[in-house]
């Protein structure tokens, strides 16, 4: 099954925070980091702009499981 993308660009949003944006390029959509939060996915090459959004809110998932263990 093949899904079509009608946009070349996207906004990454997860828990209400602006990720960045993923914009479709020759091998994938290429993401570019809104803040320095997500700057470890910037220059990422996902298949999918939703690859691109999970893989965000696994990003901030760890952040909040580092944080409170360096809090604890």
């Amino acid at each position: 099954m093949t899904t079509s993308y009608s946009s070349d660009a996207y906004v990454i949003e997860v828990a209400g925070r602006t990720a960045g944006i993923v914009a479709r390029g020759e091998r994938g959509f290429h993401f570019f980091a809104a803040s320095r939060t997500f700057d470890a996915l910037d220059g990422r090459v996902f298949r999918r702009p939703n690859d691109a959004e999970r893989a965000v809110a696994r990003h901030l998932a760890g952040r909040k499981v580092h944080q409170a263990a360096v809090h604890a």
